[in-house]
């Protein structure tokens, strides 16, 4: 969407240029005003993209960093049984029906 904004706003005084040709009404554009122009277009549209891209880049490291330092954690081990997670085997089958909500006591 930022791109399809900074296009718009790169092209401003060329459509109301157009406009004031279909109607024949005589336009000169002001460079200056133009200028002015394209450098918000570029600041407003440009941020967008910059901060896709950054998003992009950031979502990669992290996982990246997430998969790091899971690395030789005790849940790491390749011989881990789901009693080693819950404790005991009866809580490792989903519980009863009183935990199974958010809080776990049975309210919600």
């Amino acid at each position: 969407m930022s791109i399809v904004t900074m296009y718009v706003l790169w092209h401003t005084h060329d459509f109301y240029a157009w406009c004031r040709w279909v109607f024949d009404i005589p336009y000169e554009i002001d460079r200056g005003k133009q200028s002015w122009a394209r450098l918000w277009a570029l600041i407003i549209g440009g941020s967008g993209v910059f901060t896709s891209i950054l998003s992009m880049a950031m979502l990669a490291i992290n996982r990246h960093r997430a998969r790091k330092s899971a690395i030789g954690q005790w849940y790491d081990r390749p011989d881990l049984t789901a009693k080693d997670l819950y404790g005991t085997a009866s809580d490792a089958g989903g519980g009863n029906e009183e935990t199974v909500g958010r809080g776990g006591d049975g309210r919600d």
